[in-house]
This record gives structure tokens, C-alpha cells and sequence, in this order.
């Protein structure tokens, strides 16, 4: 099959991937390769693999090949689809910054379970994860760090407090509060 994943020959060989995750193989050809037959993928994942992730004799991303609310990479960000590493897991799950999450579209043909058997989508209301996992967010965390503290009344006065902390994305970051007032 020319060193691909995914490989359709013939009128009636139509394949459907549906909340799918193919990320991190080694092939020298396309991820999902068509000699003739249609491959449509919904819902899924198809990234970091080292080469184009899908096309035809003709080149890379054909048209029958198609994708619905898909991360994929190098893909026009057309029909729902992103382009942007899916933050995963070690175990694939996503990550709770993961542009995947809340991405995908909610038709009758999704899943109603994830492979961990988690109830899709998570949490109800929400739209359906990009993937093969759902997480258990409605939309992906920020960047940010969020996070409370509490000053106590005895800051060394004068002068300014120095209280740093490490955010999600592994960056270190400081606040400066400085105390005003009569000392």
C-alpha cells in the first residue's frame, strides 16, 4: 500500500472515521491515502505524524478525502477544522488547554461514549471533543494561571513583596506587590 496508514481502492471501498486519534506514526507515505473511493473523517485527530497527513495520486488533500471539525495538520481551516498541535496526553487523552476540546460538531452519528467509555459529549450541553477522548471540560482551559492567594497584614513594610509561582505552560511569572500606606 505505499507505506500508508489508510488505504481505499475500489468504487465501493468508502471509509468513515468518526472522534478518531491518529497521531505520532512513522510512514513515508500519507496518513490516509484514496486510489479511488471516498475517505471522510468527523471528529478526529490526524497530526505529528512526519509527512502530509492525507492525499491521492494527484497530491495532498484531495477532495475525496474529507474532514469535519478535524485537527489536522496542514489543513485549510475551513468545514470546523484546526490546525494546532491537539496538546495530548502520554495515554492520548487530551489536555485541559487542548484546542480540541469542545471543538467538534454534535450530529446523531457521534458516539455516545469515548473509548474509556466517558459519556460524549462531557459535560452534557456542550459540543463533542475532537478525538477518540473526551475530556471532561466544555471548552479548553486558558493560558493563563489562575489562581488565589492571601496576603497577611504583616508585610515587611516598606518595600515591595516578590511572590512568584510557575504557570501551566512551564514559564515563570512574578507578581510585585508593593504595600502602601503609613508604617
Amino acid at each position: 500500500n505505499n507505506m500508508n496508514l489508510i488505504y481505499t481502492q475500489g468504487n465501493a471501498a468508502d471509509a468513515v472515521f468518526i472522534n478518531s486519534t491518529i497521531t505520532a506514526n512513522s510512514t513515508l507515505g500519507y496518513i490516509a491515502l484514496t486510489h479511488s473511493g471516498a475517505i471522510s473523517f468527523l471528529n478526529s485527530i490526524l497530526y505529528n505524524d512526519g509527512f502530509n497527513e492525507a492525499g491521492d495520486y494527484s497530491g495532498s488533500f484531495p477532495s475525496s478525502i474529507s474532514f469535519s471539525n478535524c485537527n489536522v495538520q496542514g489543513i485549510a481551516l475551513t468545514n470546523g477544522n484546526i490546525d494546532s498541535s491537539p496538546l495530548l496526553n502520554n495515554d492520548f487523552t487530551l489536555s485541559d488547554n487542548s484546542a480540541c476540546i469542545g471543538a467538534g460538531l454534535d450530529s446523531s452519528i457521534v458516539p455516545l461514549l469515548d473509548l474509556n467509555g466517558a459519556p460524549r459529549p462531557n459535560p452534557i450541553g456542550s459540543n463533542p471533543d475532537i478525538g477518540a477522548y473526551e475530556n471532561l471540560l466544555g471548552t479548553p482551559l486558558s493560558d493563563s494561571c489562575n489562581f488565589m492567594f492571601e496576603l497577611w497584614n504583616y508585610l515587611p513594610p516598606p518595600g515591595a513583596q516578590n511572590i512568584g509561582w510557575s504557570n501551566p505552560n512551564g514559564t515563570y511569572n512574578s507578581l510585585y506587590i508593593y504595600n502602601n500606606g503609613v508604617y
